[in-house]
């Protein structure tokens, strides 16, 4: 995380989500001055400032998510698990966004639908790094993993 976080330019940090108030050049100095993740988050905490606000704006300036990515609308929904019955209802959808039922299917996306696709990705290939077992800790599971059939 301090490798990705050490290798952005000081704009990614102004461009972070809640990146207001200088906040991003203040978090971008402890990026270069502290040595660990928890001693950068310490060093940028205040009151004004709390811990899950700079704990968001770090995993996000890791994964290069900036304040105009996305929107209010999902550019897509995935399914992640299904009855019978949700099967049914799905295959009687029509219009709104893109349901993605495989990960392949997420090729077919629109380009910034494909770009959150990618970026739930990429999160969820930092996640799985915590996992202690090494075959959980295998990357590309998001590319896949298929719905769950309950």
């Amino acid at each position: 995380m301090l490798s990705r976080l050490r290798m952005l330019p000081p704009e990614a940090f102004d461009n972070l989500p809640d990146a207001t108030e200088g906040l991003g050049n203040r978090l971008y100095r402890a990026v270069r001055a502290e040595g660990s993740v928890a001693a950068i988050l310490s060093a940028v905490k205040t009151k004004r400032y709390p811990l899950a606000r700079l704990r968001r704006m770090v995993l996000c300036a890791a994964l290069g998510v900036r304040a105009d990515t996305g929107g209010a609308v999902p550019p897509y929904a995935r399914v992640l698990a299904s009855t019978e019955r949700g099967r049914a209802l799905l295959r009687h959808m029509s219009g709104g966004v893109p349901v993605v039922t495989k990960p392949a299917s997420a090729h077919t996306l629109p380009p910034q639908a494909r770009a959150i696709f990618e970026l739930t990705a990429n999160a969820r290939e930092l996640y799985v790094l915590g996992y202690r077992g090494e075959s959980d800790r295998r990357g590309g599971s998001d590319w896949r993993t298929t719905p769950a059939i309950l």
